[in-house]
Order: structure tokens, then sequence, then C-alpha cells
């Protein structure tokens, strides 16, 4: 068996497809606990500050693209999105 341990890093130091797989795995955390992923969650995440919203919108957008994650209520505003991994049922 192998494993490989992750550790919190700069967000500049992830490749986009580590930054895609580490927001699947975050979506599925949330999931997990009954929650949803949110811009905020994802900034908290990735330790980014507020000023920073662009860098998790446009990984939410690349990860809703590669079908990772989904939508989950497509009536919300674009501030109020929350974000379910592909296989959760939307509202």
């Amino acid at each position: 068996m192998r494993v490989t341990v992750w550790w919190q890093r700069a967000f500049s130091d992830y490749t986009k497809d580590e930054a895609l797989n580490a927001l699947f795995f975050h979506a599925l955390v949330q999931n997990a606990k009954k929650k949803r992923v949110t811009n905020a969650s994802v900034k908290e995440r990735f330790g980014l500050p507020d000023k920073d919203g662009g860098k998790t919108s446009k990984l939410l957008g690349s990860a809703v693209a590669a079908g990772l994650i989904k939508i989950y209520d497509e009536d919300a505003g674009f501030k109020s999105r929350s974000y379910v991994p592909y296989f959760v049922s939307s509202k």
C-alpha cells in the first residue's frame, strides 16, 4: 500500500490539477459534514485573503467545467452560489 501525505502550502505552489484535486476533496469533506462549498470556504481552505476572491471563483469555475463539482442551486445569485460534488443531488 502506498500513502501520500499532503500538507498545507501556498495556493501559488499548487499546479492547476493539484488545486482542482484539493478542491474536490474539500467538496467531499464539506458534503460529509452536511455543508456545501462556497467561495468563502475555498478561500479559508487555501488560506487566501478576501482580496483574492477572483482566484477562488476561477478555480470553482474550472472545477465545474471539469465535472468535479456542480452548482447546488442554479437559481441562486452569483454571490450566494454554493457547490456540491458532482454526484450529489441538486436543489
